[in-house]
């Protein structure tokens, strides 16, 4: 626990904005981008509507073309709990035959190939929020099984996803912290990147952080688990910053740098 509690602290959100602004200024504007934000459990139509809108604008400033496409990979809230929860569990929690590998992900399937039926060129990034982000990392795993590159891949609020090794360099970790700078969300308490990892001339050892993502960016943010994307006043702090646009700042900056 102590290692990975370190793993998710190493990276705090400090100069993220500044991290932004440095990249989008080395970058000449052109070609195009195409973002894929998948959802979880139970979606509204409308959840997505203000963070696609901000991040259209912020990478519109290096794109001539940017493309945002929201996708249910278990159905929006019009969909029966209980088929959501089922598939969701079938695709977070491990299965007997080992970790890393291309499984039957629900998920990440259907949302590979609603991918592989609109993607046409440029850069590729799938966002997910909550489950949505595991069905991202299988989504770009079968992705990049078919030959078609994955860009970046980010999580937010997302559960423990043992990542393939293709797409941990890829991935980018977002998640909620309370004021003591502890993990807050509790979906992302939720499954694990745990693993045994082997040493010459030693025994076997656990890993808590063994399939992790490259990246973990902890959130200082008002709310809770479905609060990432929200802009209104009870979501902003002491220096009027919303949730909104702390969450922009992690996403564009992580796209931005892994273009």
């Amino acid at each position: 626990m102590r290692r990975e509690k370190e793993h998710l602290e190493r990276e705090p959100l400090v100069q993220l904005k500044e991290e932004l602004h440095w990249l989008a200024s080395k970058l000449e504007k052109g070609g195009r981008a195409s973002v894929y934000i998948l959802a979880g459990l139970a979606t509204s139509p409308d959840f997505f509507r203000d963070v696609e809108a901000e991040l259209k604008r912020r990478l519109s400033e290096r794109y001539e073309a940017v493309e945002m496409r929201i996708f249910f990979p278990y159905g929006d809230w019009s969909r029966k709990l209980l088929p959501q929860l089922r598939d969701i569990g079938r695709d977070v929690l491990p299965s007997s035959g080992g970790r890393g590998g291309i499984r039957e992900r629900r998920g990440g399937l259907a949302a590979a190939r609603a991918i592989r039926d609109t993607y046409t060129e440029g850069a590729l990034f799938l966002i997910g929020h909550s489950a949505g982000g595991t069905a991202a990392v299988y989504a770009a795993e079968y992705l990049l099984a078919e030959g078609i590159r994955v860009n970046a891949v980010i999580q937010i609020g997302s559960p423990k996803t043992p990542l393939p090794a293709p797409i941990r360099p890829l991935t980018s970790y977002l998640y909620r912290v309370g004021e003591d700078g502890r993990p807050a969300d509790p979906v992302t308490r939720i499954g694990s990147w745990g693993g045994w990892s082997t040493y010459k001339g030693a025994l076997p050892r656990w890993d808590p952080v063994k399939y992790a993502p490259a990246r973990m960016v902890p959130l200082a943010l008002t709310g809770g688990h479905a609060d990432y994307f929200r802009s209104s006043a009870p979501y902003r702090d002491a220096e009027g910053r919303s949730n909104l646009e702390r969450t922009a700042d992690a996403v564009a900056a992580w796209l931005l740098a892994m273009e």
